[in-house]
């Protein structure tokens, strides 16, 4: 059986599109990154401990595990904790290139694969514009995942 090990509704859906049956099991394991971990590394290492997580559970399956991060000038950027912060991260991504990096990491009882895949992605006024008016009529959820990660 094949196990996507995210909570994402946008993974499920992206997973749909290649395969029609698996199950939803999002890792519950706490995500624990060092700090000197490099950035580019730290979807790969958040990807295995979430396949792991559910694979220790699950051994005779096949478990997908997946995270990412956006960056812009080497430095993370998190998801804001209000909405002062989410204009400050809208407004530092206009304008700006910034870069998406998602690691994913595939294990099953024979092997365990991971990979990162980046992007870069391209903000300008006029979509900071249009987040801001998004912010002022959404949820949070919803204006955090269609002002900062519609791109992912």
């Amino acid at each position: 059986m094949l196990i996507l090990a995210s909570a994402s509704p946008r993974r499920k859906i992206l997973l749909k599109h290649i395969v029609d049956n698996f199950l939803v099991i999002p890792s519950t394991s706490e995500e624990i990154v060092p700090d000197d971990t490099p950035i580019e590394k730290i979807p790969l290492l958040l990807s295995l401990q979430k396949a792991q997580s559910v694979f220790t559970k699950y051994d005779e399956s096949t478990v997908i595990g997946s995270d990412t991060i956006v960056t812009i000038n080497n430095k993370v950027i998190y998801k804001p904790k209000d909405i002062n912060q989410e204009i400050e991260i809208l407004h530092e991504l206009s304008n700006n290139a910034n870069e998406v990096i998602t690691g994913v990491t595939i294990i099953n009882k024979n092997e365990t694969v991971s990979y990162i895949e980046k992007s870069k992605v391209y903000r300008f006024m006029e979509d900071y514009d249009k987040s801001l008016k998004a912010l002022n009529t959404a949820s949070f959820a919803a204006k955090y995942k269609s002002a900062c990660f519609s791109l992912v």
